[in-house]
């Protein structure tokens, strides 16, 4: 009995496991986000958002992202790095002065600071996801 059949299918299987396989790296996917997408949060740190009003869009062509919570709407200049690098500049972000519940001002507060911390983003058709140091902080899907 021949073993130069069995072999080939080994390898041939062998071969299509690997092909099937995307390579596994530290770094989430790059990514590009384009003018005019919208948003919104679905996850925070892990935890789904119910009734999520909170929003993200970023605008390339101006080098500012900007959205909406349920209180008030903000803004901050970013740089977004081929490899999807993402800084978001603290010095040059500003929100509105609206004072609602307390509750939602905290959720507020949890979220820009989130945001501020994201140091890479991966996106896909529907999904935008930010990271700090590889872990996903913030899940958004497309509105």
């Amino acid at each position: 009995m021949s073993l130069l059949p069995l072999a080939a299918t080994l390898l041939a299987t062998l071969l299509a496991g690997c092909a099937a396989r995307p390579p596994a790296t530290d770094q989430p996917p790059t990514a590009e986000v384009g003018a005019g997408q919208v948003w919104q949060l679905v996850e925070m740190r892990g935890k789904a958002v119910a009734d999520s009003r909170t929003t993200l869009e970023f605008n390339p062509k101006t080098g500012y992202l900007n959205g909406g919570t349920p209180c008030n709407s903000y803004a901050a200049r970013y740089t977004l790095e081929a490899d999807g690098t993402l800084r978001i500049d603290p010095e040059h972000t500003g929100t509105g002065s609206v004072r609602c519940p307390d509750a939602d001002m905290e959720a507020e507060g949890r979220y820009v600071a989130l945001l501020h911390k994201a140091d890479s983003l991966s996106t896909d058709a529907t999904t935008l996801t930010l990271f700090q140091k590889g872990r996903a902080i913030l899940k958004y899907e497309l509105r």
